[in-house]
């Protein structure tokens, strides 16, 4: 008399929705999104990282309240 299909169905909805939901915060954890989930850097391991860039890199900056001010080096070697 009663189907029983429905309640199966959206019980399986709920669940992959959980799942997607559950994935979803993981990736915000990781990326970096929700503070204290995720590794901080400091200024001189983010120093370190730019000025290694390829093929340009940031060999130093300048922030001030009226602009700021970069010195960018090519990295790229011309035979």
């Amino acid at each position: 008399m009663f189907n029983r299909k429905k309640g199966q169905g959206t019980t399986e909805y709920l669940i992959i929705l959980a799942v997607i939901i559950v994935i979803a915060l993981v990736v915000a954890g990781v990326m970096g999104w929700f503070p204290g989930m995720s590794g901080q850097i400091n200024e001189s391991q983010s120093k370190t990282f730019w000025t290694t860039t390829s093929p340009i890199s940031l060999g130093s900056w300048k922030l001030a309240s009226t602009g700021a001010q970069f010195n960018l080096k090519n990295m790229v070697q011309i035979n």
